[in-house]
């Protein structure tokens, strides 16, 4: 993974984009999905409140509650 510092902080230069979780990806598997990218040293994950009707924001935000507690890093793009 390739890393950028134009937020101060260590970040991938990929992001992980949701617009397709909830609607056409499963939770299970987009939480499989996050589970990889992060394995992979992905840092920020992009959602907004439009991708599937917000049904992509609630399976982030699930996430984001799990990871919070196991680790404290990685950020979350909301539009």
């Amino acid at each position: 993974m390739r890393y950028s510092d134009c937020f101060g902080v260590k970040s991938s230069r990929i992001l992980l984009g949701t617009g397709y979780f909830g609607d056409g990806i499963s939770e299970t598997e987009a939480f499989l999905m996050m589970d990889r990218f992060r394995e992979l040293g992905g840092t920020h994950i992009d959602t907004a409140r439009l991708y599937a009707n917000g049904v992509a924001e609630e399976i982030v935000g699930k996430d984001k509650v799990k990871v919070t507690k196991a680790q404290n890093h990685g950020y979350v793009i909301e539009k």
